[in-house]
C-alpha cells in the first residue's frame, strides 16, 4: 500500500507503506526496495513523507494523528523516530517550502497546518475540504488535493485557498462531441470538458445535484442532465455553459431520473420503473410513458390446445387490467429474446373489454380460448385465440378468485360466493355447482378424478368431483394460498408469500420457493419437474427449488440506479433490476399494441450483474454495461450477443457509456475509480485515459 514518496540528497527514494506500517528505501543505483528498520515511536498508517533541511524524514502518521521525524542511518538501513508534532486529525500529506516551513494536510479536520521554522509553532494555515497530498512551489504557493472530489486547490502565502483545477471525480454520464468528451462529475456536481487531443480539462457548468445521466441534443447544441438528488432535469448550452431547469417534481435518488437519451426531438428519461418521453420544444406539455407490461402479475396458464398459439403462456396482471401473452417461441427456446422474435404482448386490455377488471386468474381450454376470472367485475370473460370475444361475459358469482380447465369443463372458484361452478367451454352455459361446506375456496387443481381445493382454512378434496363427489378437508396446511397443484406422486404444491411443498402423507410444509416479491400462481407441465410461476414483478421457471428468473419488467431495487436507452428505431430499453438471479433488459417497441422482448443474463452472484448504462449506435447495435464490474456486452441488429470487454471486479461501478455512430468506439466512466476508459469494440480492449486527477497522494 505505497502512500508517500520522497528523495534524499543522494537521489535514493523512500516510500511509505500505509498498510504494513513500514518505510522502504530504493537506492539511486538499484531498483530493489529495502526495508528501513524504524525504532522509537511507531509508524501507524504512514502516508505523506518529505525530507527537511535538517536531513530528517518527516512522516504524516495518519492513524496516530501526529508527524514523526525520523533520523536516518543510511548505512544500516535504519532510522530513529520521534514525535515532531501531534494533535492533528488524520494528517495525510507533508511538504516543505523553499525557506524550510512545513505544511501538513489535516484530512479529517478539512484544513492545512503550517509549522513555522523560526517560531517552532504548528498552527492552522488554510481551510479546504478533505486535503490529501500536497506540494509547495518556489513561488510560495502550496497545492493540495481534495481526495474526495479529486479537485486541486492552490493556497497563497496568506493562507487563502481556492479551486485551481477540477478532476474527474466519480464520473457518471459521458458524451463525445467532436474531439471533446463531456463528463459529469457526481462529487463535484459539475460538467467537465476533456480535450481528447491535449487531455486538458475545463469546467463547463456547475451547480447540479447528484448528476447521473447526460445526453446531447445536436439540433439545439445543448446537453440534458439528470439530477437524482433533487429530481430535476437541467439543460446546459454547450456554447456558454448556461444552465436552465426544464423539468421538476421527479422522484429523487433510487427512483429518480437516472437514465436519459435524446432522439428525434424527444427526451427520454427513466423515472422509477418507466421511461418518460418529453417534447424538447415544449416541456410543459407533459410526457408519454413507456412502462413494461411485466408488472402486478397474478394467475397464469399455458395453451395446451392445437391452436396456432399452442405452448404460449397467458398471464393476468391484476390492477393493470390486462392479459399478457408470451409467445410459444419464447417458451420453447428458453425465453431468451435477443432478436425480438420471442416476445410478450398485451393480448387483451380493459380498453378492449370493460369486463376486464382486476383479472386474477386465467385458463385456456382445449380450443385455445382464453378464460379470465375478474375479481372486481365478478365476471368470467373469454376470448378466442385472435383476441375476439368467445362468449358473452358471464356473471359467475361474487369475487371469482381462480379459473381452471380440467379437459372437459372450465371451473370458476368464487371466493365471495363460496362455490365452484363448471361451464361448458363451447357455449359458456353452467353445467354444475359444488360447495366446500363452511370452508372458503381460493383455488383448485386436478389429479385424475379428484379435485383438490385450497381454502382459507386449509386443503380439501372432492373425489369423483364430476359425478357424485363431496368435499372434505384433509389438512389445515396450505391455508390462504393463492394457488395449488398436485404432482403424480401426490405431493401438493401451494403458493403464498413463499412456495411450499406438502408431502402426500401431509406430514408438514416444506419451503420450496424463496422469493422477495411473493410468488402467487404456478403452472406445472404434466410429467415434468418444471414449474412456471408468477410473482408481482416476474414470470419465472423453477426446478427443484432453483430460481431462474426469465423476465423482469418494473422491478427496481435500491442497489444502484437503473438506466434507460433509446435506439435509432425509437425502441425504448428499460433495465428491470432484480435482487438476485437474472437481470433483464426489456425493449418496448413503439406502437399502439405494446410488444416487448427481453435480453437476460444469468448470474449467481447478487448485484454484480445488475445492468447499468446503455448506449446505442445508428445501426441498431445496443451496448449494455454491467453496473458492478464494468463489463460491456453488445447486441447487434440480428440479436447476436457478444462480450466486448470483461469485468474488473465488483468494486468497480459504471454509470456512463457513449458510443460513436458506428459502434466501433466506446467511452466508459468508472464512478468508483474516478476514470474514463476507451474501448475498442473490434479489438475488445479497454485503455485507461489520462484525464483528470485520480487518488493523488503527492
Amino acid at each position: 500500500d505505497p502512500r508517500g514518496i520522497a528523495f534524499d540528497a543522494t537521489g535514493s527514494a523512500y516510500v511509505s507503506d500505509g498498510t504494513a506500517n513500514r518505510l522502504y528505501r530504493i537506492d539511486a543505483t538499484s531498483s530493489a526496495p529495502v526495508n528501513v528498520t524504524v525504532s522509537g515511536d511507531a509508524l501507524n498508517n504512514p502516508r505523506g513523507i518529505a525530507f527537511g533541511s535538517d536531513g530528517r524524514l518527516y512522516v504524516a502518521n495518519f492513524n496516530a494523528n501526529n508527524v514523526l521525524g525520523v533520523a536516518m542511518n543510511v548505512a544500516g538501513n535504519s532510522g530513529a523516530s520521534a514525535i515532531f508534532k501531534q494533535g492533528l486529525s488524520g494528517p495525510w500529506g507533508v511538504a516543505f517550502d523553499s525557506v524550510g516551513n512545513m505544511y501538513v494536510s489535516n484530512n479529517r479536520g478539512n484544513s492545512l497546518y503550517r509549522w513555522h521554522k523560526d517560531s517552532d509553532t504548528m498552527s492552522p494555515y488554510a481551510d479546504m475540504p478533505t486535503p490529501g497530498g500536497l506540494v509547495a512551489d518556489r513561488s510560495g504557493y502550496v497545492y493540495a488535493i481534495d481526495n474526495f472530489s479529486n479537485n486541486l486547490y492552490r493556497i497563497t502565502s496568506l493562507g487563502d485557498s481556492a479551486l485551481f483545477a477540477s478532476g474527474l471525480s466519480a464520473p457518471t454520464g459521458i458524451v463525445k462531441v467532436g474531439d471533446v468528451l463531456y463528463v459529469l462529475s457526481r462529487t463535484n456536481n459539475s460538467l467537465v470538458a476533456v480535450d481528447t487531443t491535449t487531455t486538458a480539462l475545463s469546467t463547463v457548468a456547475r451547480g447540479f445535484n447528484q448528476p447521473i445521466g447526460l445526453t446531447y441534443d445536436n439540433v439545439r447544441d445543448c446537453f440534458y442532465v439528470t439530477n437524482v438528488g433533487n429530481g430535476t432535469i437541467t439543460r446546459v448550452q454547450r456554447s456558454n455553459g448556461a444552465v436552465t431547469t426544464v423539468i421538476t417534481g421527479l422522484p429523487g435518488w433510487n427512483s429518480g431520473p437516472a437514465g436519459i437519451a435524446y432522439r428525434a426531438g424527444k427526451l427520454y428519461v427513466s423515472v422509477g420503473s418507466s421511461v418518460r418521453a418529453y417534447d424538447v420544444t415544449n416541456f410543459g406539455a407533459g410526457y408519454t410513458s413507456n412502462t413494461s407490461v411485466i408488472d402486478q402479475l397474478k394467475g397464469l396458464s399455458r395453451d395446451n390446445s392445437a391452436s396456432a398459439n399452442a405452448g404460449s403462456f397467458y398471464i393476468a396482471t391484476g390492477t393493470n387490467h390486462r392479459i399478457l401473452r408470451i409467445n410459444n417461441d419464447a417458451i420453447n427456446t428458453g425465453f431468451n429474446s435477443k432478436d425480438g422474435t420471442n416476445y410478450v404482448e398485451v393480448f387483451k386490455a380493459q380498453a378492449d373489454d370493460a369486463n376486464l377488471n382486476n383479472p386474477r386468474d386465467v385458463a385456456v381450454d382445449g380450443s385455445g380460448n382464453v378464460w379470465v376470472a375478474n375479481e372486481n367485475s365478478h365476471r368470467l370473460t373469454s376470448y378466442k385465440p385472435d383476441g375476439s370475444i368467445h362468449v358473452a361475459a358471464i356473471n359467475s358469482g361474487t369475487q371469482p378468485f381462480a379459473v381452471n380447465f380440467d379437459g372437459t369443463y372450465i371451473w370458476v372458484v368464487n371466493y365471495g360466493s363460496k362455490n365452484l361452478v363448471a361451464y361448458n367451454p363451447a357455449t359458456g352455459t353452467a353445467a354444475m355447482t359444488l360447495t366446500c361446506g363452511t370452508d372458503t375456496p381460493r383455488n383448485i387443481a386436478f389429479r385424475g378424478t379428484t379435485m383438490y381445493v385450497v381454502c382459507n382454512e386449509g386443503i380439501g378434496t372432492i373425489p369423483n368431483y364430476a359425478t357424485t363427489g363431496t368435499y372434505g378437508r384433509i389438512t389445515t396446511l396450505g391455508a390462504n394460498s393463492a394457488d395449488i397443484d398436485v404432482a403424480s406422486d401426490g405431493t401438493i404444491y401451494v403458493m403464498r408469500s413463499q412456495g411450499y411443498r406438502i408431502p402426500a402423507d401431509l406430514s408438514g410444509e416444506i419451503q420450496w420457493i424463496t422469493n422477495y416479491d411473493g410468488p402467487n400462481f404456478i403452472w406445472k407441465i404434466p410429467g415434468q419437474d418444471d414449474f412456471y410461476y408468477t410473482d408481482y414483478y416476474r414470470f419465472g421457471k423453477t426446478s427443484h427449488g432453483n430460481h431462474n428468473y426469465r423476465m423482469s419488467g418494473s422491478r427496481r431495487d435500491a442497489h444502484g440506479y437503473r438506466l434507460a436507452g433509446v435506439d435509432s428505431n425509437l425502441n425504448v430499453y428499460i433495465q428491470g433490476g432484480t435482487t438476485c438471479g437474472k437481470d433483464a433488459t426489456t425493449r418496448i417497441q413503439p406502437g399502439a399494441r405494446q410488444r416487448e422482448w427481453w435480453y437476460s443474463e444469468d448470474d449467481g452472484d447478487c448485484y454484480d450483474q445488475t445492468q447499468g448504462a446503455f448506449a446505442a449506435d445508428e445501426s441498431g447495435q445496443l451496448f449494455i454495461v454491467v453496473y458492478r464490474g464494468m463489463a460491456v456486452q453488445k447486441l447487434d441488429a440480428t440479436g447476436t450477443q457478444t462480450n466486448v470487454v470483461g469485468g474488473l471486479g465488483s468494486s468497480y461501478t459504471s454509470y456512463g457509456l457513449w458510443s460513436d455512430t458506428t459502434g466501433s468506439t466506446l467511452y466508459q466512466t468508472s464512478s468508483s475509480h474516478h476514470r474514463v476508459d476507451l474501448i475498442n469494440v473490434a479489438a475488445k480492449t479497454r485503455t485507461i485515459q489520462p484525464y483528470g486527477l485520480s487518488g493523488a497522494e503527492m
